[in-house]
Parts: structure tokens; C-alpha cells; sequence
């Protein structure tokens, strides 16, 4: 069996992001991966988070407390704040969407923070990007999913 990489080369650091996270290449599995802090209350949520497995909604690959941070899937593409999309692909995003916050009220979950600067539209998928926070409820997030995608609207 092959050896895991040394800690100290596992995730090296390809760009800073806001809130102490940064964009970073694991050099074990050869992906791009966002890295958080993550205090006790963050960890308890992504952990709750992580169960919902979902082509559209961001993976948690790890939650490491004695470090205190998470790993997480670093989606390729735009916010949909700034991308330019048919009507016919904001409905696709917006089946998308729909089906990601579907799975995560199946697990009695909320998102809370629907917009869409927490949406990456990217090749071939568009993925919701994990809350912050815990927060929220089901009604809050259909009528936020209602509201961002009112056709012929950017």
C-alpha cells in the first residue's frame, strides 16, 4: 500500500480567499479543494452537511477538528451572479437547484443562504455552495429558490 503524503505537502496553497480559507491543490489526490477554518459548531454542521451526497450541492471531503478546518469541493465555473445565461439554462440551474435543496429537506436540513453569489454555474453543472451557517427553513429556501429564477430576468 502506498503511503499518504505528509501532512505539511498534503493541501499546498494556490490562493487566499476571504475568512482565512484558501484555494488549494491536494497533492494526494490531485484536486482542487477549498480549505476552511472550521470551530466546533461549523464541524457539527458540515458534518450534518456531508451526509447529503448530491451531484449539485458542494461535497465535504473532511472535517479534521484537531485542526480546526474543513475540506471541501472547490466547484469550477462563475457565480450566477455574474454568469450570462439563456433563459432555457436558468431553468436548467434552476432544476438543478431545485433537486440540491430538495435532497437536503429529504435529510431535515435547511440551506438558509440562497442567492446567487452562492451559486457556481460551471462545465457541464451548476453546484450550491454550502451555507456559512446553520440557519433558516423550508419555506425560506422555496421561496428563495422562487425568487431567483424568474424568467427573463439576469
Amino acid at each position: 500500500p502506498m503511503a499518504p503524503a505528509p501532512e505539511a505537502v498534503r493541501y499546498v496553497l494556490i490562493e487566499a480567499r476571504e475568512g482565512g480559507a484558501y484555494l488549494a491543490e491536494d497533492s494526494l489526490l490531485g484536486r482542487s479543494v477549498r480549505v476552511e477554518p472550521c470551530d466546533a459548531e461549523r464541524s457539527r454542521f458540515l458534518r450534518s452537511l456531508a451526509k447529503v451526497d448530491h451531484p449539485h450541492l458542494q461535497a465535504v471531503f473532511d472535517v479534521d477538528d484537531e485542526r480546526g478546518r474543513a475540506i471541501l469541493e472547490s466547484p469550477r465555473g462563475e457565480s450566477l451572479l455574474r454568469a450570462e445565461l439563456s433563459d432555457a439554462q436558468r431553468q436548467r440551474v434552476a432544476r438543478e437547484m431545485k433537486a440540491a435543496v430538495d435532497a437536503l429537506h429529504a435529510k431535515g436540513l435547511t440551506h438558509g443562504a440562497l442567492g446567487l453569489s452562492n451559486i457556481r454555474v460551471g462545465p457541464g453543472r451548476a453546484v450550491l455552495l454550502l451555507p456559512q451557517s446553520k440557519g433558516g427553513t423550508l419555506d425560506g429556501d422555496r421561496k428563495a429558490l422562487s425568487e431567483l429564477f424568474v424568467p427573463g430576468q439576469q
